[in-house]
């Protein structure tokens, strides 16, 4: 299968689990990638997205603990740009990789759906913060 086709059934995936319609393909391009190189989540993730894309409606209906959790941990790094690694799925404890870079975190979909500025974002002119972002 072409790169460019897996990375879009991620990114149909991706709209499905996080609710937003109109994912960037570049976005989903970076995350693939942190995903498929993580442990636990490359045994997972392109199983998980072929059962979404061959069945749409009744995804969620058969999903293992463990695929649930690889769900949530992708919705996690849509919203907050930080890829959450559990040392076994399922675990209560969890670990997160971090933010991979600036421009996740700012680029993360927290900000856009609570619609505000990420925190650390310079380059606002004095009191920047009492209006909403304009993307």
């Amino acid at each position: 299968m072409q790169y460019a086709t897996i990375v879009n059934g991620f990114l149909q995936f991706s709209s499905f689990l996080t609710g937003i319609d109109d994912l960037s393909i570049v976005e989903a391009s970076e995350h693939y990638n942190r995903i498929i190189l993580t442990p636990r989540y490359q045994d997972f993730i392109a199983k998980l997205v072929e059962k979404y894309l061959i069945d749409p409606d009744h995804f969620t209906e058969s999903l293992t603990q463990e695929e649930s959790n690889v769900c949530k941990g992708v919705v996690f790094l849509w919203y907050t740009a930080e890829l959450i690694e559990y040392s076994k799925l399922g675990d209560k404890e969890i670990h997160s990789q971090g933010v991979e870079s600036p421009e996740r975190y700012y680029s993360a979909l927290l900000w856009q759906v609570i619609r505000a500025h990420p925190p650390g974002l310079s380059g606002g002119y004095y009191g920047h913060w009492k209006y909403e972002p304009e993307n």
